[in-house]
């Protein structure tokens, strides 16, 4: 009978986490082997050599660049930005908009110098740049502004996402490394209120390997401040080096797990429950307004 129980929770266990492994012979083989997209690309960029773009998109044209600085981010020293972008949001001429700053004159030089696509790690820390966000209208060469974030580092938790983690998650929930890109889908949370993603990137590098972690964050404009509302993990990939062969090749196993997002038709206080599940798994972990918290939070 206990060995029954033991093989009945290890049965158990392995379909909740369900992981998919594929090991192939050469470093060759690997863009084969990788499932998502979001692992192709990762790939491509750090093994292959392709050139990243700014994904946040570009300031509309003739907007005042200094102005909007001062406006997204008036306590920041303006020497010190990184990379800015926007992205029409909508079809009013409302625009979502970014701005990234070094933490110091080292990083900010470093940026220059690798011309940063993304607001990436800071030099010699392991957290991202100081990353902003703005909403506001763009019409007629006429700047309106929303509402904007304020400093944002907000930190992610990979207790309720069943998916790979970065090893710096052992001492708790951790900011971002990387802010890489908007999410702009039909993100309504109710009837009426439209809310807009980030896309937060986590990286590790192992002898031979490594590793890659994508969180979704979601955003609600209140009043006349962004806040966030969501932070969860989404994607992992883990490339992890093998046995070499006679031919100076070696082996590679591709680990990666994918969530998606969902909108359920059930409301709590107001705002449609979120489901998080697992692709090509049963798992999911749903997520339900907090009127106190002001943000998600597991149901």
């Amino acid at each position: 009978m206990r060995k029954i129980k033991i093989f009945f929770s290890l049965c158990v266990l392995f379909s909740m986490h369900l992981v998919y492994a594929k090991t192939v012979q050469s470093l060759g083989e690997v863009p084969n082997a990788i499932q998502y997209s979001e692992g192709k690309q990762f790939f491509a960029e750090q093994v292959q050599g392709l050139e990243s773009i700014n994904e946040f998109g570009a300031l509309p044209d003739n907007i005042d660049k200094i102005a909007y600085l001062n406006w997204i981010a008036p306590e920041e020293d303006l020497s010190l930005v990184t990379l800015v972008g926007a992205k029409a949001w909508g079809d009013d001429n409302t625009y979502v908009g970014m701005a990234c700053f070094a933490r110091n004159k080292k990083g900010a030089k470093s940026a220059q110098k690798y011309q940063d696509t993304t607001c990436s790690e800071d030099s010699d820390l392991w957290q991202a740049k100081k990353f902003y966000l703005g909403v506001f209208k763009w019409q007629n060469n006429i700047f309106t502004p929303i509402a904007r974030s304020g400093l944002i580092e907000q930190p992610v938790s990979w207790e309720n996402s069943n998916l790979g983690s970065p090893a710096i998650y052992e001492d708790g929930p951790v900011p971002p490394q990387s802010y890489k890109e908007f999410d702009l889908a039909n993100y309504r949370i109710a009837p009426d209120t439209l809310v807009f993603g980030v896309r937060a990137h986590f990286m590790e590098t192992y002898s031979g390997g490594g590793a890659f972690f994508q969180a979704l964050q979601l955003f609600m404009i209140k009043g006349e401040k962004i806040i966030n509302i969501f932070s969860e993990p989404m994607y992992f990939y883990k490339d992890t080096a093998g046995a070499w062969h006679k031919d100076r090749t070696r082996e590679h196993t591709i680990s990666e797990e994918k969530n998606i997002l969902m909108l359920l038709k059930h409301q709590t206080d107001g705002y449609y429950d979120i489901r998080v599940k697992q692709v090509n798994s049963t798992w999911h972990q749903d997520f339900i307004w907090s009127k106190e918290l002001q943000r998600y939070k597991p149901k």
